[in-house]
């Protein structure tokens, strides 16, 4: 019998069998031919299985997620563990780049369990770190060169750590706050800057929803109630569901507020052209936003007070000329428009007088030119001042 029988049959296959099954890889993946191994031949077996473990070591701290934990379970034949470290290489190159610096240091840290295990627990606090850290995880790596500096490395870690929880904590009232303002919060990201990014677009949002709110409530409901409620439930329906809409709202609302100033300016511009021209309509100079509609309504029979107005002082100032007349109740609603009809009604008292006194001067004109007396400067004085 040859030495390497003789090896051979001194190892207890079986013995290694269990202990890989229980590692999670396949009986069968190397059971088949292990028995006719030569005992250099099943060294390089236990070797591959030894590298395999070690890979599934090293990616262990990644199996929260899912693309490593398939890579894992599905990891059942030593012999695919060179094919299998490339796969993580490249995962590792895009989700966890700082992870080939700190292995290429673990030589220096297998002189035992502990402190390999010391390497290990890095790994595993590095791992659950958010890419914002990478950059400082970047930093600690020359402090990976000595095992000594394990505690200064831990100490450092457990600061990222806390940083961490300090933006996830800012991130999750900001997210309450949002949620209180009617704001459905569904981040999508695990990434910080990413979820950053998202809770700022929202509150972007946020802000122009409530500066729209505002300019609802200065611009439009001071003018028009219905309008603006119409308007709030607009805005409170982009609140349920954002969207690009609040763009169109916000024009929609920009543009009905800039033409319900011009319209009250105009309003103004109305109202002290009348007072220029010693006109006033309710003593009022200035209408208040709530008071526009109704003015506007009103405005047609305004107008025609107003001219109905002009025309009967232009008549009252003819009157006081040619009679000397002076009425204080009259000159008490000159130049009201709202007094206008009561105007109208004391102008049109007065003319009936002068038409009386012209009919009776005429018919007294007429009884002395029968009598054969010259009249025709009376007639002509009567015409002008029948009064007199």
């Amino acid at each position: 019998m040859g030495s390497d029988d003789a090896s051979k049959d001194s190892i207890n296959l079986e013995s290694y069998f269990s202990t890989w099954g229980e590692l999670g890889f396949d009986a069968p993946s190397f059971q088949e031919g292990a028995a006719q191994l030569k005992p250099s031949e099943f060294a390089d077996l236990q070797r591959t299985v030894e590298s395999a473990q070690h890979l599934k070591s090293r990616m262990k701290p990644f199996a929260t997620t899912e693309d490593i934990h398939q890579l894992i379970d599905e990891f059942r034949n030593p012999n695919d563990w060179e094919e299998v470290e490339d796969q993580f290489n490249r995962w590792s190159t895009a989700n966890a780049p700082w992870e080939s610096g700190y292995y290429r240091w673990f030589p220096q840290w297998s002189m035992n369990e502990e402190v390999q295990d010391q390497f290990w627990n890095i790994i595993n606090i590095a791992a659950l770190l958010d890419e914002s850290s990478w950059t400082s995880l970047d930093l600690l790596l020359p402090l990976l060169a000595q095992p000594a500096n394990y505690p200064n490395i831990l100490n450092e870690l457990e600061q990222l750590v806390q940083d961490e929880e300090r933006q996830r904590t800012l991130i999750e009232k900001a997210a309450l706050q949002l949620n209180q303002k009617g704001y459905e919060v569904a981040i999508q990201s695990s990434k910080i800057i990413e979820q950053f990014d998202e809770i700022e677009k929202l509150q972007s949002y946020s802000n122009r929803m409530e500066l729209l709110r505002l300019q609802i409530q200065s611009d439009i409901l001071p003018f028009d109630p219905v309008l603006a409620e119409t308007f709030v439930g607009r805005a409170n329906d982009l609140v349920a569901s954002p969207s690009d809409e609040i763009e169109s709202l916000e024009k929609n609302i920009a543009t009905i507020s800039a033409d319900l100033q011009n319209r009250l300016s105009e309003m103004h511009t109305l109202l002290r052209q009348w007072q220029s021209e010693g006109y006033t309509y309710e003593e009022r100079l200035r209408i208040l936003p709530e008071d526009l509609l109704e003015w506007e309504h009103l405005l047609p029979e305004i107008e025609q007070q107003y001219h109905r107005h002009s025309g009967a002082l232009e008549r009252w100032n003819e009157i006081k000329k040619l009679w000397n007349h002076q009425d204080a109740a009259i000159d008490r609603i000159v130049g009201k428009i709202e007094h206008t009809d009561t105007f109208l009604d004391k102008i049109d008292a007065l003319e009936q007088q002068w038409t009386e006194k012209e009919l009776q001067g005429a018919s007294l004109i007429e009884r002395w030119e029968q009598f054969g007396f010259e009249m025709d400067v009376w007639r002509y004085k009567m015409t002008h001042d029948p009064i007199q």
